[in-house]
């Protein structure tokens, strides 16, 4: 089974970044494959982008739903409901009939 994380980013301190690596980490010490705007595809941790490096909402909306096809499942972080681009996914996930989790670790 492979998880997508999902969760809100826009507006928040460093992007929610730090929400994402804990479900990561979470999700890798349980061995499972999973993707996440916050980290690469190979799993490894990014850092939120500077403001001289930001690019358009939309370009991470067409990178994240290019993750998420691949996978299984979708796992929703706190706070997803007052996210566009979680919503969004979210939604999809329904559409394709993925299986819809929600984090509630922290």
């Amino acid at each position: 089974m492979t998880t997508f994380i999902s969760g809100p980013m826009s507006g928040l301190p460093d992007f929610n970044y730090p929400s994402f690596h804990e479900a990561g980490e979470y999700l890798q010490a349980k061995g499972e494959i999973f993707f996440s705007p916050a980290h690469d595809w190979m799993g490894k941790e990014r850092q939120p982008p500077t403001p001289e490096d930001e690019k358009p909402w939309e370009y991470y909306m067409r990178q994240s739903l290019k993750q998420l096809l691949y996978c299984d499942r979708i796992l929703m972080l706190p706070g997803w409901e007052n996210s566009r681009g979680a919503t969004i996914e979210k939604e999809l996930a329904i559409i394709l009939n993925m299986q819809i989790e929600y984090w509630n670790q922290s």
